[in-house]
């Protein structure tokens, strides 16, 4: 991996509104990139918790035809790994050649991705935990800085880390040990403060209860800042983006250690810090699992658009990140090539919209 510090700036993020004024936000940031840069981003990293889903909506596709026409030469992936796109985007960024990327994050139409908690069995129906989307979207932007770059004003990811809990039921204490371990490491190698994982359902914090306690018992004095989600309003991946910006500024005292939880038994571990107290890149080489945009969004779309057979089934299996085949293993995301003449077919398409 390369030993550049990771540079995140440029965080920003609003409740969803319309498709206009997502695309007016998309090109504003981009013209704000170039204005930073002087140059057009190296690529553009979409994330989202429903991976290709939101395609299946029209104005989403009508927003994204309208800037791959503007920025045809701007190369944009697809990486997800469900609720946890800042992690999944930081370790795809670290490895790759990009020395500086756009990162979008996509949390929105309400009914694309509520569909998708329901169809896991965390939404709204009956009988479930009740989690709601807030819908929104936002972005930042990644560069890699030599350290003798890094100044006090940089906020540098140096460590990120995806966990993954096996479906082994005899490994699963030892995961949990070994998280608990890792950020116990984290804060004993630059002290700071925890973001709770927090999300409003029985499950969350149970375990959340679980690793603090485990913590504590290493680091009495451990401190945990409360998650942003305080009720049954669920944020999905842009969770972290509004808590950067609500915390950053504990960095000035130490490191903020951010934790995600997403679905399949994951969870998220990065540490941001000041420039000026970067050593190395700690990420280690992550697994990447890259598909077919066209196949795999046109099941999404006999899914969500046509509603063929038992609709909560088949989102539960499209749903990559919640394949047992993916359990167990570390740093692992899954992305996507966005394959611009299918979306311009996609656009041009008439009366076949999600039901």
């Amino acid at each position: 991996m390369n030993n550049s510090g990771v540079v995140l700036s440029s965080v920003w993020g609003v409740s969803y509104d319309s498709s206009s004024t997502m695309f007016q936000l998309f090109d504003e940031s981009i013209s704000s990139y170039m204005d930073t840069h002087g140059k057009l981003p190296d690529c553009i990293y979409v994330t989202s918790s429903t991976e290709l889903s939101f395609f299946t909506f029209k104005e989403m596709v009508d927003v994204f035809y309208k800037l791959t026409s503007k920025y045809s030469k701007i190369p944009i992936k697809i990486v997800s790994q469900g609720c946890l796109g800042l992690f999944a985007v930081t370790l795809e960024f670290s490895k790759s050649q990009h020395k500086s990327v756009l990162a979008w994050v996509i949390e929105a139409p309400d009914q694309c991705v509520q569909d998708g908690l329901n169809g896991l069995g965390i939404g709204n129906l009956p009988g479930q935990d009740g989690l709601v989307i807030d819908s929104s979207y936002g972005g930042f932007e990644l560069t890699k800085k030599e350290k003798n770059l890094l100044t006090h004003d940089d906020y540098v990811i140096d460590s990120c880390k995806i966990v993954s809990v096996s479906t082994d039921l005899s490994q699963q204490a030892a995961t949990i040990l070994k998280m608990s371990k890792h950020l116990v490491e984290l804060n004993e190698q630059i002290p700071g403060k925890y973001v709770s994982f927090d999300v409003s359902a029985p499950w969350s914090k149970a375990i959340s209860h679980t690793i603090q306690m485990m913590v504590s018992k290493k680091l009495p004095d451990s401190q945990w800042l409360s998650s942003l989600e305080y009720d049954h309003r669920h944020f999905m991946s842009m969770k972290q983006l509004f808590e950067f910006r609500a915390y950053k500024e504990h960095c000035e005292s130490g490191s903020l250690i951010m934790t995600g939880l997403g679905v399949g038994g994951r969870f998220g571990i990065l540490r941001i810090i000041k420039g000026n107290q970067f050593t190395q890149n700690w990420m280690q080489e992550p697994r990447e699992i890259h598909g077919d945009f066209e196949a795999h969004l046109e099941y999404c779309r006999s899914v969500l658009i046509d509603r063929k057979g038992c609709v909560d089934q088949k989102i539960k299996e499209g749903v990559l990140c919640f394949q047992k085949e993916y359990r167990g293993i570390e740093d692992l995301y899954f992305s996507w090539d966005m394959d611009n003449s299918y979306l311009e077919r996609l656009a041009k398409e008439k009366g076949h919209q999600y039901a």
